[in-house]
């Protein structure tokens, strides 16, 4: 499931939501306290936005997602990019390490039609590589009789 975090300083994050149609799932103004830890704030906003809902091991459907994403709300994350300064964003772009007794390299392409997309808006691409999910018979330690 990649996403989108746009993280920024400035005081016009009612302007961003009210003016663009982009998927916000998550909205943390700045001050707000952190959701596990009540004693430390956000100290510049961060909107998180739905961009992609293809598995992790999918890594070109998230890409190709990406391109949708940006073609589809090409006009709002301009209006973003010229409206926020010191605007941090990138897309998370998870995936699962495919590494084993038997593979010993993995590689996960970005085609250059996203590259190129995220850079001429200036946003960045996070890969989030996560450890593979692991079979939850596995990892039990079941007797049986």
């Amino acid at each position: 499931m990649c996403v989108l975090h746009i993280d920024f300083e400035t005081d016009n994050l009612d302007l961003i939501l009210s003016s663009t149609n982009i998927p916000v799932y998550q909205v943390y103004k700045k001050g707000d306290n952190y959701k596990h830890r009540k004693d430390k704030t956000y100290d510049r906003n961060l909107i998180s936005c739905v961009v992609s809902d293809k598995e992790w091991d999918d890594v070109e459907g998230q890409t190709d997602d990406i391109i949708i994403f940006i073609e589809k709300h090409q006009n709002d994350l301009e209006f973003i990019k010229e409206n926020v300064d010191n605007v941090d964003w990138k897309f998370d772009l998870p995936y699962h390490c495919r590494l084993s007794d038997t593979l010993f390299n993995q590689n996960n392409f970005l085609s250059p039609q996203v590259l190129l997309l995220c850079g001429k808006l200036g946003i960045g691409l996070n890969l989030s590589l996560y450890h593979p999910p692991c079979d939850e018979l596995e990892n039990e330690n079941i007797e049986t009789e």
